[in-house]
């Protein structure tokens, strides 16, 4: 039984990421499910993670451990976010 179930989620993942990747867009794809460069809070994969690595800069920068760089990681919607000490 859980054989059959895996080769059916497997088949079904198949299925659904095979002209993803047949058309050569798979780079497109995991850019846009993982947007690292404008950061995860504004993703919804894992808002919390993100939360708290942001928090855990802006502790660690305040404490001397990098750059306080002057702008918010929550100030726009699509806003590019560099971290100031992770």
């Amino acid at each position: 039984a859980l054989v059959k179930l895996g080769a059916v989620v497997l088949g079904a993942f198949a299925v659904a990421w095979a002209p993803i990747i047949c058309t050569g867009q798979l780079v497109q794809s995991a850019r846009r499910l993982f947007p690292f460069g404008r950061g995860l809070t504004h993703a919804y994969w894992a808002p919390n993670v993100w939360a708290l690595y942001n928090t855990a800069d802006r502790v660690l920068a305040k404490l001397g451990f990098g750059e306080q760089l002057g702008a918010s990681s929550t100030a726009g919607f699509a806003e590019v976010y560099e971290s100031s000490a992770l």
